[in-house]
C-alpha cells in the first residue's frame, strides 16, 4: 500500500515601502564638516521589521539603507547646484527618503483547528426520552408503563434491533411487555441505553 501523501508550498515576495522625513536645520555649518563625514538620522522602521537610516554626506545627497547594503541616487548633486535650488530654506535642507525593501517569505499548507465543544449527546437523548417525542414503542413493566423510540433502541443493543428489524422481527410492534423484571432495573437500563452512564439511585426511585 502506497501510503505517501502529497505537499505543497509557495514562495511570496512583496515589496514593503517605508518613509522617512530628515531635517538639517544649520545647513551652512554643516557643510563644513569635511569630505566623506556624514550626519546619520535616527533610525526608522520599514514593514515592522527592518531597521534603517539616512546619511547626509558633506558632498553628495545618499542614502543608506541597513548594514552593509547601499542604495541611493544614482547622480549626485554638486554643492553649489543644491545650494542654487529651492531645498535649501533659512538654511534648512529637508530629505524625505523613501526605502523599499523586498522581502520573501514561504507558505506552506496551512493546518486549520476548529475547538470541539464537549459532547452532550447522552443528555440530549435522555430529554428526548423524557420528554416522549417521537416515541414509538411501549415497554410495560409490571404496572408501570415506559416509553421509548425503537431506533434509538436499535442502534444501541443487538437484541432489540433483531427484535424489530432482524429477520423475524416486528417493526410494526408498538408495545413490549416485559415480565420477571422490576419497573426501577428497567429503568435504569433503559436510561443506560440513552446515556451510556449509569443513573443515581434516587433517579431510579424517583425519592
Amino acid at each position: 500500500m502506497d501510503d505517501s501523501e502529497d505537499s505543497l508550498s509557495k514562495s511570496v515576495s512583496e515589496t514593503v515601502n517605508g518613509s522617512h522625513q530628515f531635517t538639517i536645520e544649520g545647513y551652512s555649518l554643516a557643510k563644513g564638516m569635511g569630505p566623506g563625514k556624514c550626519i546619520s538620522s535616527d533610525i526608522f522602521t520599514v514593514g515592522g521589521r527592518y531597521r534603517c537610516s539616512s546619511n547626509f554626506l558633506s558632498s553628495p545627497l545618499w542614502t543608506r539603507v541597513g548594514k552593509g547594503i547601499i542604495r541611493g541616487y544614482k547622480r549626485f548633486f554638486r554643492r553649489t547646484t543644491l545650494e542654487a535650488s529651492d531645498y535649501i530654506n533659512d538654511d534648512c535642507i529637508i530629505m524625505n527618503c523613501t526605502v523599499g525593501i523586498v522581502r520573501t517569505r514561504i507558505e506552506g499548507l496551512k493546518q486549520c483547528s476548529i475547538h470541539v465543544t464537549p459532547s452532550d449527546m447522552g443528555q440530549n437523548l435522555k430529554a428526548l426520552l423524557e420528554s416522549e417525542i417521537g416515541c414509538d414503542l411501549i415497554f410495560q413493566v409490571g404496572d408501570e408503563a415506559f416509553k421509548a423510540h425503537k431506533l434509538i433502541l436499535a442502534a444501541r443493543s443487538p437484541v432489540f434491533r433483531a427484535q424489530f428489524f432482524g429477520l423475524v422481527g416486528d417493526p410494526n410492534m408498538d408495545k413490549v411487555v416485559v415480565k420477571d423484571v422490576v419497573p426501577s432495573v428497567f429503568k435504569a437500563m433503559l436510561l443506560f441505553i440513552y446515556t451510556d452512564k449509569l443513573p443515581d439511585i434516587q433517579e431510579i426511585t424517583g425519592s
